[in-house]
């Protein structure tokens, strides 16, 4: 199918509870595509799905794509997922988009968005996206383009990129990630060519209230924790500063 090789959905509401997603493909959102109407998945897995699509515009999300209506992930698996251009787990292309206490671990894209490809304003709670890999292009963990998205005590750990952003790479909008309460909270262990944890240009912003970004070897982001436009910048944990233009302060 040209989208949503195992579910797709047009109109009207749909809930998904402690269901599978897993095995299927499509040309984008190998397992899952939300065309419109409002659909909430919980407590289930979206896994081994592939997005075969080789546009570079509109074309991916191996576990699920959105382009309209309202998606809402809670307590929901995205793992082990590729796409043969972005958004090894998901890709949003439109639409309302949240995830709440989900995980995102060790899907693929060939290009952009190891984890998701992201288009719009969207909010992550409770989220753990780890392991995520864009072999050839930016956003290990996701790419962000356009409008505001906000991690809320999230953490974005692990996820490689070939070029810029291993964590997020943030084109276009606003980026923030903030906590609400102990824990750690934020962009550890993350690598890419430029901007391992976070890679900015200049004309989009960052903010961090009491993120972490690690210690040492093993928690830092390599080569820098933030990459904005052309400056590079590093943190500790429990880091607050905000960023735009070519410099954070």
């Amino acid at each position: 199918p040209t989208r949503g090789g195992g579910v797709r959905v047009d109109v009207g509401t749909v809930s998904i509870e402690e269901c599978s997603i897993t095995g299927n493909a499509a040309s984008s959102g190998g397992g899952l595509a939300v065309i419109g109407g409002t659909v909430t998945v919980t407590d289930s897995d979206i896994n081994d799905n592939s997005a075969l699509s080789t546009a570079t515009i509109n074309g991916g999300g191996g576990g699920f794509y959105q382009s309209g209506g309202t998606l809402s992930l809670i307590d929901t698996a995205v793992y082990d997922n590729d796409a043969v251009r972005d958004g090894g787990g998901g890709y949003v292309n439109n639409g309302t988009f949240s995830a709440n206490g989900s995980e995102f671990t060790t899907n693929y894209a060939q290009y952009n968005g190891g984890a998701m490809r992201l288009l719009g304003t969207s909010t992550l709670t409770g989220v753990y996206i780890a392991g995520n890999d864009a072999d050839l292009a930016g956003g290990g963990g996701i790419y962000h383009t356009i409008g505001a998205l906000s991690l809320v005590d999230s953490l974005v750990e692990a996820n490689t990129a070939a070029a810029n952003g291993g964590g997020v790479y943030q084109a276009v909008g606003s980026l923030s990630c903030s906590t609400t309460g102990s824990g750690t909270y934020g962009f550890l262990g993350n690598s890419a060519v430029i901007g391992g944890g976070v890679y900015t240009v200049s004309t989009a912003t960052f903010s961090s209230s009491s993120c972490d970004f690690g210690t040492d070897a093993s928690t830092n982001n390599a080569p820098t924790d933030v990459r904005q436009g052309s400056g590079n910048y590093n943190y500790g944990n429990n880091a607050t500063f905000s960023c735009s233009g070519n410099s954070c302060i």
